[in-house]
């Protein structure tokens, strides 16, 4: 995996227990290293969960799409 630096990095921090802030838009990365994530859209919190909850999710799908999406989930528009 090219990500390995990071991969490693984020093995150790478990290992020790230690947080680590990763900010990333490969999301291969992400999901290799994150156990919780947060996606921001213009700096507003989107969506936070667990890694493959949130990134599986239709809601965020559409959000780093630019569609839109029910409003009752709270995000309207988002960047492509």
């Amino acid at each position: 995996m090219a990500f390995w630096p990071v991969t490693e990095l984020a093995e150790v921090a478990r290992e020790f227990g230690i947080p680590m802030l990763v900010v990333e838009h490969h999301m291969d990365l992400v999901r290799a290293t994150s156990d919780r994530v947060l996606g921001l859209v213009s700096g507003t919190v989107a969506m936070r969960g667990h890694t493959d909850e949130v990134l599986d999710s239709e809601q965020f799908r559409a959000t780093m799409t630019g569609d839109t999406v029910d409003p009752e989930q709270k995000v309207t528009k988002a960047y492509a």
